[in-house]
């Protein structure tokens, strides 16, 4: 039996693929997210819960 890399696995380049575009697709919903209220509100506070702004909040 040939050793293959697995890179070189149809399942797990899919299983990747998935995730990558999971992850995108992830990415994209918080931007619009964030530029839709910040559209709607015209207050970049009221965005206070945006995945961006976590590691920024104040105790």
């Amino acid at each position: 039996m040939p050793h293959h890399t697995i890179t070189r696995n149809r399942k797990f380049l899919l299983l990747w693929g998935a995730h990558a575009v999971s992850t995108f697709g992830d990415a994209l919903t918080s931007l619009t997210l964030i530029l839709l209220i910040t559209e709607r509100t015209h207050s970049v506070a009221a965005v206070g819960g945006s995945p961006w702004s976590w590691p920024c909040r104040a105790s």
